[in-house]
């Protein structure tokens, strides 16, 4: 009776519903909530495949996708920068075809409009029809970073012509000492191909563009995707115009109308300070910046008269302008790993001597129809500011090496947490002061002139003004410490050693060998590796001697030599295996040599 009575309970009745309910959901194992979320990745990605395009660049290919419009394609920098502003490009877009496999289209055309000069991002014109389903993503339009464990879906091409999407969380935040960014590092699957890709939460919005995998230490097991905040791509655009509201990317032809458009004299000066500007600027690459600046300079040229001895003085404090900015540049390069090929240097030499003459050129056209008084004016104008900025460059010099000393020896934690700013400042100081001494050294060469023993005594005061300068700004230079001066010289183990620093490693070892024609080696021992991942050892000959550097572990196998870049002195190697090491120095010349030999761990 009582369990029939509990049976026909009311209250037993619902619970055994419920009760039933629950056994079916848990058996079931929540098929119902897999479904759905199923359904949910599957519309996410039909929205995220309208605006995904595959690009083929011809030299390797990378992933992008539509912003704003149909005709604006993000994409990395690094999958464009090969080929340069107005490259043209093979875009796809993702199509679906009978049967259901999602696949790339027709190849349709593009050109590479906009390079940031900063961050890892372009643009891309679409100049085809990417199909009547093409869409541009929406924006995620929090300022604020997405926190750790939030869901993302990463879209792309990597490794393969067809799309692929890897769902993920936000791992971590990464701050990037060498080009200042930070980025999500994500869990999600990526590979060579997805670069540019899109990173999307579940609703198909735009978070993040895949820029770069980290390979983990292998008893670690795991890769980090990079990408770049979707706040980073707004930096582009100043509205939701896309492709429409780029920055103006004027062309030198362009800048030198705006000079021949202008009134001679301090108007037409100002309209050069402005195109070399917009140069700096806008060039995405010390290559393109130097090729136009070459072609600026000869450009405009023949558009300016000096109209007055102030002019001339303008015209100095330009080239010194110039001089502190490409300084500034030359380190940013430096630090974001790029490398001076033979090519660009060519071109830095070009500029250099375009850059000493031009000033003195420009003078000498400008002498016709004046005065000798005048003349010798414009010339005392023109070199006044070079003497005053030889004397202002070095000062706090001896407190710019402090700092820097303090993070030559720093581990990568402490050097991470640097004020990158500051560190920018002080070795772009220090190649500034390296730049005016050059410039200072061609004025000297012309104060030397027998003939300026006759000058009126104001000119050949300014001469002998530059020359005092000159010796201090010298004196101070070389009193300061060898290897702070040696960030700011041009060679290249000098750009290496600033590389490596903003890389992250540290200078664990220093020596110095006399090295006789011929072969010798040099033997140092590893005894453990803990956390050690990296180590690199950069030999320099003092008096500039070429060596050869080959890098042998201790089973007798060549690990690395610098052959091949000769003019990158450095080897290395990934997890050093304990033992003897042997470093084979070669002196390819028939005079004995000092060579510094520093190992760099990481």
């Amino acid at each position: 009776m009582e369990q029939a009575l509990m049976r026909n309970s009311p209250t037993m009745h619902w619970k055994r519903i419920l009760t039933c309910a629950i056994a079916f959901v848990i058996s079931a194992g929540f098929p119902g909530a897999a479904t759905a979320r199923e359904d949910d990745l599957v519309k996410t990605i039909r929205i995220v495949d309208q605006a995904l395009v595959h690009i083929d660049t011809g030299n390797g290919f990378g992933s992008g996708f539509l912003i704003h419009d149909n005709e604006t394609l993000v994409t990395n920098r690094h999958v464009v920068e090969s080929i340069g502003l107005n490259g043209s490009v093979k875009l796809r877009p993702v199509i679906v075809r009978a049967g259901g496999m999602s696949d790339l289209g027709a190849p349709i055309e593009g050109s590479v409009r906009y390079i940031h000069p900063e961050f890892d991002l372009a643009i891309i014109e679409v100049t085809g029809d990417l199909g009547p389903t093409a869409r541009p993503l929406p924006m995620y339009t929090d300022s604020l970073l997405l926190p750790r464990g939030s869901s993302i879906l990463v879209h792309g091409f990597p490794g393969m012509m067809s799309p692929t999407t890897s769902q993920g969380i936000v791992s971590g935040h990464h701050r990037e000492f060498s080009d200042g960014s930070t980025y999500y590092l994500l869990d999600a699957a990526a590979g060579s191909g997805s670069s540019g890709g899109p990173v999307t939460d579940l609703e198909g919005r735009l978070v993040a563009v895949a820029s770069k995998v980290y390979d983990a230490p292998e008893d670690l097991g795991f890769k980090w995707c990079y990408a770049l905040p979707s706040h980073d791509v707004n930096t582009i655009f100043g509205d939701d115009t896309g492709i429409k509201n780029l920055p103006s990317l004027l062309s030198v032809q362009e800048l030198i109308a705006e000079i021949r458009n202008s009134d001679q004299g301090s108007d037409r000066i100002n309209s050069v300070k402005r195109g070399l500007q917009t140069l700096m600027k806008t060039r995405p690459d010390l290559k393109t910046f130097f090729i136009d600046y070459i072609e600026f300079l000869n450009g405009s040229r023949p558009l300016i008269v000096l109209q007055r001895p102030s002019d001339a003085r303008d015209i100095m404090q330009i080239m010194l302008d110039i001089g502190r900015e490409s300084a500034r540049w030359g380190v940013e390069y430096s630090m974001r790993g790029g490398t001076f090929d033979p090519e660009l240097e060519t071109l830095i030499r070009q500029a250099d001597e375009i850059s000493k003459n031009w000033g003195m050129i420009l003078i000498e056209n400008s002498f016709r129809g004046k005065s000798e008084d005048t003349q010798i004016d414009m010339v005392v104008e023109m070199i006044k500011p070079l003497a005053q900025q030889l004397r202002n460059s070095t000062i706090g010099l001896n407190a710019i090496c402090e700092r820097l000393e303090v993070l030559y020896v720093a581990n990568e934690m402490e050097f991470r947490a640097a004020d990158r700013k500051r560190f920018i400042s002080d070795l772009s100081q220090l190649a500034t002061v390296a730049t005016y001494l050059k410039m200072g050294e061609s004025i000297e060469m012309l104060g030397s002139n027998p003939e300026l023993r006759k000058a009126p005594e104001r000119l050949r005061n300014a001469f002998n003004d530059v020359s005092d300068a000159l010796a201090s700004t010298t004196q101070a230079w070389e009193s300061i410490d060898p290897a702070c001066r040696s960030l700011a010289e041009e060679d290249m183990a000098g750009d290496l050693r600033m590389n490596l620093m903003s890389l992250g490693f540290v200078l664990a070892e220093e020596d110095i060998y006399q090295i006789e024609p011929g072969r010798t080696t040099v033997s140092f021992e590893v005894t453990r590796t803990g956390r050690i991942q990296n180590m690199g050892i950069l030999g320099e000959s003092t008096d500039s001697v070429d060596i050869d550097i080959h890098l042998i572990d201790p089973a007798g196998n060549l690990v690395d030599t610098d052959e091949e870049y000769d003019y990158a002195p450095i080897v290395g190697a990934e997890i050093p295996a304990i033992g003897r090491w042997n470093i084979i120095l070669i002196n390819n010349h028939d005079v004995t040599t000092e060579v510094v030999l520093q190992k760099w761990l990481k």
